[in-house]
């Protein structure tokens, strides 16, 4: 996925980076994010502000990857972890919970959140993108309860407190 509007393909390559002036303002990108949400209340616009952050935020991490094409094209596997990897670090052990209140449950809700991004020209996809591209990613409690498990170790050999698995 690439961020912005008015990237098109070309007939020999790969789509086009998108100019800075087809780059929707915070305004604009608000009123378009609310009305997808409206239009599809899975999911609120917290939901998909934060995927369009997380774009961002993988560039940043992943940009010289052989996965990241010239023009800023992240493909599904690659976002799909950085989505993991950017909810731990904003909400680190509440990440599953913040998530699950948006209305994201599993990795094929955030390809309908791209994919929503997409049809509102929010975000761009080659011709090869798919939505089932993001099916079965990984399972949402075993990759946001890690770091839960982690602090229930880490207080059980400090403290010698026994925590259950549900906490």
């Amino acid at each position: 996925m690439v961020k912005g509007l008015g990237a098109t393909a070309d007939k020999e390559g790969p789509r086009n980076a998108p100019l800075p002036q087809d780059m929707p303002t915070e305004t604009s990108l608000q009123a378009r994010i609310s009305d997808l949400a409206a239009a599809d209340s899975r999911y609120t616009p917290d939901a998909y502000h934060f995927v369009f952050r997380a774009l961002d935020f993988v560039l940043e991490r992943d940009g010289p990857a052989p996965e990241v094409q010239e023009d800023g094209h992240v493909p599904a596997v690659l976002l799909l972890d950085g989505l993991k990897d950017f909810a731990l670090e904003l909400y680190g052990p509440l990440a599953r919970l913040v998530l699950e209140r948006w209305g994201v449950h599993r990795t094929e809700d955030f390809g309908e959140i791209v994919f929503g991004l997409v049809e509102c020209r929010l975000l761009n996809k080659q011709d090869s993108d798919r939505k089932s591209d993001f099916c079965n990613g990984y399972s949402f409690r075993e990759a946001f309860d890690v770091v839960s498990t982690m602090r229930s170790t880490h207080r059980e050999r400090v403290f010698g407190e026994r925590v259950s698995a549900a906490e």
